[in-house]
């Protein structure tokens, strides 16, 4: 049934309640219908995101009908300077079945998610939207979020084998407790490794090659990766780095790539990334002017407690990997 066809009274008698797991059936039926998916995956997604981190949601319902909803996981940001990270709202997957679309249900879901977030100790909300949902943040003041920046494609050509020792590749999520970052300078997310084994092991309708660094029997590093295509030419995609030193890992995976034949290392990511800033020490390396799916960085404060930093984008160190 079309939104025109849906009367008012009915639309005003919409429910608005929190979401959990056991709620699963109808939820994971309106992802599917939202983002032209197939459902039993987004079963498996639900399933995972809570066995993995905690998870605030809402939902509107028209009677049986979950029309809409927001979620946020509860994630942990590390702050260079601060001995503990601070919490946020991260958010992901905002939903309206295309039946109910055009009448503010986001806004109205997304205020009592972050007031939950808010009183769960968050001091912001987090995320990355794509070009549709930066147009509802920009021209929607009651959302609240800002967009902070877009994200950056760029590419590096190896001219020459990195100088590091190549690391071991696999296509297996490797046992790791994920250490903290040591040489961090800018705010990143930190999820737990829970979330990371769901994100790169957990998912089966998603393929992931990782290259390791094993030190004393242990996993003291990971970089994620995927190989792709560059104008028809083999390359490899750089998602995410995890672990000490992000200069060594990345120098040691280039050499890894290089020993596979591979020149073109592409990355999506912050200006200051550490990941990012690594690349460009070991080729040339040119911004893409063009994405076709961009991605832009967005935050929504919570009262006075959200930091100024979380505003410049320049101080994220965030890539492509972090996007669920």
């Amino acid at each position: 049934m079309a939104i025109e066809g849906i009367p008012p009274q009915l639309r005003a008698a919409m429910d608005f309640a929190p979401l959990d797991i056991d709620q699963r059936g109808p939820w994971s039926a309106l992802l599917a219908a939202s983002f032209g998916a197939d459902r039993a995956r987004m079963l498996d997604l639900l399933d995972g995101l809570h066995r993995a981190a905690t998870v605030i949601a809402w939902g509107a319902w028209d009677g049986g009908t979950l029309a809409g909803q927001y979620s946020c996981l509860m994630l942990p940001v590390a702050v260079p300077g601060r001995a503990d990270p601070v919490m946020v709202g991260f958010s992901f997957n905002m939903a309206v079945h295309p039946d109910y679309r055009g009448q503010g249900l986001i806004k109205r879901l997304a205020a009592p998610v972050y007031a939950a977030v808010g009183d769960a100790g968050g001091i912001a909300g987090v995320g990355f939207s794509n070009a549709q949902g930066v147009r509802v943040d920009r021209r929607s003041s009651a959302y609240q979020y800002r967009v902070v920046g877009r994200l950056q494609s760029s590419v590096t050509l190896l001219l020459r084998p990195p100088s590091a020792e190549a690391l071991p590749l696999t296509d297996r999520w490797p046992a790791y407790r994920c250490p903290d970052r040591t040489d961090a300078t800018g705010l990143r997310l930190a999820p737990p490794p829970a979330l990371l084994q769901f994100r790169y092991a957990e998912q089966p309708w998603r393929a992931y090659r990782f290259a390791v660094r094993p030190e004393d029997g242990q996993t003291q590093g990971v970089v994620a990766y995927r190989p792709v295509r560059v104008g028809g030419i083999p390359g490899a995609a750089l998602l995410a780095v995890h672990g000490n030193p992000v200069p060594r890992l990345v120098a040691g995976w280039a050499r890894a790539m290089w020993q596979a034949g591979t020149r073109l290392i592409t990355v999506l990511g912050t200006p200051s990334a550490a990941g990012v800033v690594a690349l460009r020490a070991l080729g040339p390396t040119w911004r893409v002017p063009f994405h076709r799916s961009p991605y832009y960085l967005t935050v929504r404060p919570l009262g006075d407690a959200t930091p100024p930093a979380f505003f410049d984008f320049q101080r994220w160190d965030c890539l492509g990997g972090d996007i669920l």
